[in-house]
């Protein structure tokens, strides 16, 4: 469930994109990725019944010159019932990155926190980037 929804121009295959099986690759095309235009995108994933997560697995897109940007943090919550969240560390991104978690959950919440605009002396400066995120992975 989105609580940010993605671009229009970037949501090809909605929901499905993030958890479709099919990873974003380089030179990137639009269809593969799920784009977004804000500095703040939440989404909760239902697991449907408590799990063991080790790890979670979220990658995402640097291409400057196309204004698209890695995000400052992301930030996972877990909750049983989605009125108490518990909150793990912000942790700083990379391309491929993996927050552990090692903990049975049922609902995570990710927060993923990106720049607010693009800095002066680069393309798009003042503008806000974007933020292009393709497979979610839930290691057991």
């Amino acid at each position: 469930t989105y609580l940010t929804q993605p671009n229009s121009k970037y949501a090809t295959n909605g929901n499905l994109t993030l958890v479709d099986g099919i990873i974003g690759k380089h030179p990137w095309k639009g269809d593969e990725w799920l784009g977004f235009d804000t500095d703040t995108i939440v989404f909760i994933v239902d697991l449907k019944q408590n799990q063991f997560v080790k790890d979670v697995r979220l990658g995402f897109l640097e291409a400057n010159g196309s204004w698209i940007y890695l995000p400052k943090a992301v930030e996972f919550s877990f909750s049983a019932d989605q009125q108490t969240w518990t909150k793990l560390k912000k942790m700083p991104v990379s391309a491929d990155f993996v927050q552990p978690v090692n903990v049975n959950i049922r609902y995570l919440k990710v927060t993923v926190i990106a720049m607010s605009e693009i800095p002066a002396g680069f393309s798009g400066a003042g503008n806000v980037p974007w933020t292009f995120m393709d497979e979610l992975e839930i290691i057991h």
